[in-house]
């Protein structure tokens, strides 16, 4: 079969579109299922909650569990995402004058020089903590990924990825209910 040469063009771009159609369709398929193992995996978010995380700052193991206040939000993030450390940013300002909330910065495959320039600008109600391991082991669908939880533990909200500043706001309404 031979293709007028006045039909190629328009031809080669239908096929193109088509192309970029499924692939666009199958991530989209894909990262929804990555999102539903999560959810799955973390199930009521007990493992998280009282998992023993290595902490930079004191270079001992602490539970989220044992320093709970009213809220807790666990983001994992890293530097070599920017976006993750817009999040850190943003949740840190957030928190930052609230003792009903604290945020532990899930760090993964960091180095902790690096993170020492966060560690600096924290508050007491922010700790950062190696989420490597909870990171691969859960197959968090990617960076940064927030886990909200309130006292006894429960999950109140999880959000995945971050679109802008004002992505975390539903954080606060969280709180504030």
């Amino acid at each position: 079969m031979r293709i007028d040469q006045k039909y190629f063009v328009p031809f080669i771009l239908g096929v193109a579109l088509i192309c970029v159609l499924v692939i666009v369709f199958f991530n989209m398929r894909t990262l929804g299922g990555q999102q539903e193992r999560f959810v799955q995996a973390i199930q009521d978010g007990s493992d998280l909650h009282s998992h023993a995380f290595f902490e930079y700052v004191t270079q001992d193991s602490i539970r989220i569990a044992d320093l709970s206040p009213q809220f807790t939000a666990a983001l994992f993030f890293s530097s070599w995402s920017n976006r993750g450390v817009n999040a850190f940013q943003k949740l840190n300002d957030i928190v930052q004058d609230r003792d009903d909330i604290l945020l532990f910065g899930m760090a993964v495959k960091d180095d902790e020089s690096f993170l020492t320039s966060f560690i600096d600008q924290t508050t007491n109600n922010v700790r950062i903590l190696d989420g490597t391991e909870f990171y691969s082991d859960f197959k968090i669908p990617g960076l940064p990924s927030l886990v909200v939880f309130d006292k006894e533990g429960n999950i109140r909200g999880l959000r995945m990825g971050y679109t802008g500043p004002d992505d975390y706001a539903f954080l606060i309404t969280l709180i504030d209910e």
